[in-house]
C-alpha cells in the first residue's frame, strides 16, 4: 500500500492493525492523484458493498485515517474528512470498514483519532451524516458524543439506500471532559441537559 505519492504518519496500533494518517503530497501529479482517487473509490465500494462510484473521494475529503492489515498490505478501514473553515468544523465524509474486518474495533478507533485531532487543534466541532436506519452506526456515534442536530429528508436520494432520510450529527468539542475515554465511555463527553433537549427539538422529523 505504501507509496511515495502519499505522506504517511503512523498514529497507533490496534489489534495488530496499524493506523496511519494519509495525505497526497503536494508534488503528486494529476495522474497520481487520479490513481489514488480510484483506489479509494474501490475501497469505499467494497466496504459499503455498493456498486455506485464515489467520484474522486480524495478531492472532496483529502484528510484520511486508515488501518492497514497486519497480514497483507491492504487498507482495512478508513475515515475520510475535510475541514470547513467558515464553520470551524471537521466534517467526516466517510467512515467504513471492510466486512471481514468489522470485529476489531477499527471504526471506533478511527472516530477516537479524528475527535482527538479536533480537540488537540481547538476545532469547534466534528460533524457527520448517517442514514436514520443505520442503528449500529448511530449507537457508536452517540457513544462517542455525537448528537443528531438535524433531520434531513431524502439526504441519500442521489445515492439510493433502503431508507433515504439522514441525521446530521454533531459533537461539540467544548463538551469533552475526558479525551482518553472518547468512544470508550459515554461520560467522556458531558452535554448539559438543556442542550440535549435543544438537540432533540432540532432533530425532530417534522421540522
Amino acid at each position: 500500500m505504501h507509496s511515495f505519492n502519499l505522506q504517511y504518519d503512523h498514529v497507533k496500533d490496534v489489534n495488530e492493525h496499524r493506523m496511519y494518517r494519509l495525505r497526497l503530497k503536494a508534488t503528486s501529479t494529476p495522474v497520481e492523484a487520479a490513481e489514488w482517487n480510484h483506489k479509494f473509490d474501490l475501497f469505499l465500494r467494497a466496504s459499503f458493498e455498493r456498486t455506485q462510484s464515489y467520484f474522486n473521494p480524495l478531492d472532496h475529503c483529502p484528510d484520511v485515517l486508515v488501518f492497514e492489515s497486519p497480514y497483507q498490505s491492504i487498507i482495512t478501514a478508513a475515515l475520510m474528512s475535510r475541514y470547513i473553515p467558515e464553520e470551524d468544523n471537521l466534517y467526516v465524509c466517510f467512515l467504513s470498514v471492510l466486512p471481514e474486518y468489522r470485529q476489531y474495533g477499527l471504526a471506533k478507533n478511527l472516530l477516537n483519532a479524528i475527535i482527538l485531532q479536533a480537540y488537540d487543534n481547538d476545532i469547534k466541532q466534528v460533524t457527520l451524516n448517517v442514514n436514520v436506519e443505520n442503528i449500529k452506526a448511530i449507537k457508536l456515534y452517540t457513544k462517542c458524543g455525537f448528537r443528531c442536530t438535524k433531520y434531513i429528508r431524502d439526504y441519500y436520494a442521489s445515492n439510493p439506500q433502503p431508507h433515504l432520510d439522514g441525521y446530521y450529527m454533531t459533537l461539540m468539542i467544548k463538551y469533552i471532559r475526558s479525551p482518553p475515554l472518547i468512544c470508550k465511555k459515554e461520560k467522556a463527553v458531558l452535554i448539559p441537559s438543556d442542550i440535549e433537549v435543544e438537540y432533540a427539538e432540532q432533530c425532530a422529523k417534522d421540522k
